[in-house]
C-alpha cells in the first residue's frame, strides 16, 4: 500500500477512492488528535454505499417494508443513487426498526431490531466513516464490533494470557441479572 496523500473523495468516483479517504482520514486523525473533521457528509456517495452493501450478509432478514437483499440488488444502482440523493438532500428519513424475539435458550427471549436493506447500508458506511477516525483511540484489548477483530480473537488471546500470562481466573458477571440478586452475596462472588 502507498501513502495516501488526499483526504477528500476527489473525482475518480470508484471503490478505490473511498478507500482512499477512509484511509487518509484515519492518517489524519492519528497524527493530529485534536482534528475536527467537517463536510465528511460529502463522503456518501454511490461508490461509498456500493461498498457497504457488498459488507451486508445476503441472507439477512428483511426490514419492515419487506424488502430483502436480494430484491434490492435487482435495482441496485437506483436504490443506490436515491439513498445518496435523499442523503445529500437532507431528506433521507430512516424507516422503523422491524422488532422480533429470538430464544434466549433459557425460556427467555431477546429482543432483536432489523433495520431496512437501505438502512443497513447507511449505516455500514456512517460505521466505516467513524472507523476510520477512532480506530487507532481503541486498546488492542478492545474486542467488541471492530473491524477485522471480533469474539473469536478475544477467545483466542485470552486463552492465550490464561495458559502462560499473570491472569489464571476468568469471573462472568450478567450485568443486566445484577440487580434481579443480592448484591452483598455478588460482590463476594467475584472477590473470591
Amino acid at each position: 500500500m502507498q501513502p495516501v496523500k488526499e483526504t477528500s473523495t476527489g473525482h475518480v468516483g470508484s471503490e478505490i477512492c473511498w478507500q482512499t479517504s477512509l484511509r487518509g482520514i484515519a492518517k489524519k486523525a492519528t497524527e493530529n488528535k485534536t482534528h475536527r473533521f467537517g463536510n465528511l457528509y460529502k463522503l456518501f456517495t454511490v461508490e461509498a454505499l456500493r461498498e457497504a452493501f457488498h459488507d451486508l450478509k445476503k441472507k439477512a432478514s428483511a426490514g419492515i417494508d419487506n424488502i430483502t437483499v436480494k430484491e434490492y440488488t435487482e435495482e441496485l444502482e437506483s436504490n443506490l443513487g436515491k439513498a445518496v440523493e435523499q442523503l445529500k438532500s437532507k431528506q433521507y428519513r430512516a424507516k422503523l426498526v422491524r422488532r422480533v424475539y429470538i430464544d434466549k435458550g433459557n425460556g427467555k427471549k431477546r429482543p432483536l431490531g432489523i433495520p431496512t436493506v437501505s438502512d443497513k447500508i447507511i449505516q455500514r458506511a456512517a460505521a466505516k466513516i467513524l472507523e476510520a477516525i477512532y480506530e487507532q483511540e481503541f486498546s488492542d484489548h478492545s474486542y467488541g464490533y471492530r473491524p477485522h477483530t471480533g469474539a473469536q480473537k478475544a477467545v483466542i488471546d485470552l486463552t492465550h494470557e490464561l495458559n502462560f500470562g499473570k491472569y489464571s481466573y476468568i469471573v462472568e458477571a450478567d450485568i443486566k441479572g445484577f440487580s434481579d440478586i443480592n448484591s452483598e452475596r455478588y460482590w463476594l462472588a467475584v472477590a473470591c
